[in-house]
């Protein structure tokens, strides 16, 4: 009894923890892919490798990190499987290319956790404005409805928003520093 209590407890704590990153490994995926039919092919395996290896997460560590990480093995299995860059550069060169594609990731990972340390520094409601936009997906009309202002004083507050969102992971990587 305790065993299927605890496989259903570690169920639970991965599909929280999924959630919050299934969107952007999707697109993380689409952005290296090309095809639309691999890319659902890529993301099922991560998401199934994802499970897999799910015991060797530890809990309490970041697990954006490991998730993306994990999709990048996948994407360089992919990469691998499709012969693509083998037909067309030689294996030496095709490795580069992989090892950069690994580069790029991790400065996008960097760029990522600098965005979000500035995001928790901005005001409450700036923050709950951005939530509200983005995380619901909702249009500039729907949130001027809802806060009573105009769409363009929505749109000034957001640009307002994104430039000192801009500034401050721009100051942050210039400074190779924790953006908290």
């Amino acid at each position: 009894m305790e065993a299927i209590l605890n496989e259903h407890s570690r169920t639970g704590d991965f599909l929280d923890l999924y959630a919050k990153y299934q969107r952007q490994l999707y697109v993380f995926i689409r952005g290296h892919v090309p095809l639309r039919s691999d890319i659902d092919d890529v993301f099922q395996d991560a998401s199934r490798v994802l499970w897999e290896k799910f015991d060797q997460y530890q809990a309490g560590s970041d697990f954006g990190s490991w998730a993306f990480a994990v999709v990048r093995l996948q994407l360089l299995k992919y990469y691998e499987s499709q012969d693509r860059l083998t037909h067309l550069l030689n294996p030496e060169i095709a490795s580069l290319v992989a090892k950069e594609l690994v580069e790029v990731s991790r400065s996008a990972d960097t760029r990522v956790e600098a965005l979000r340390g500035c995001i928790e520094k901005l005001l409450p409601r700036d923050q709950l404005l951005l939530k509200q936009r983005y995380d619901s997906a909702r249009s500039v009309k729907e949130l001027a409805d809802k806060l009573q202002r105009t769409e363009s004083a929505v749109y000034k507050t957001l640009q307002k928003i994104h430039d000192g969102l801009f500034d401050c992971v721009k100051a942050t990587l210039s400074l190779g520093r924790s953006p908290t």
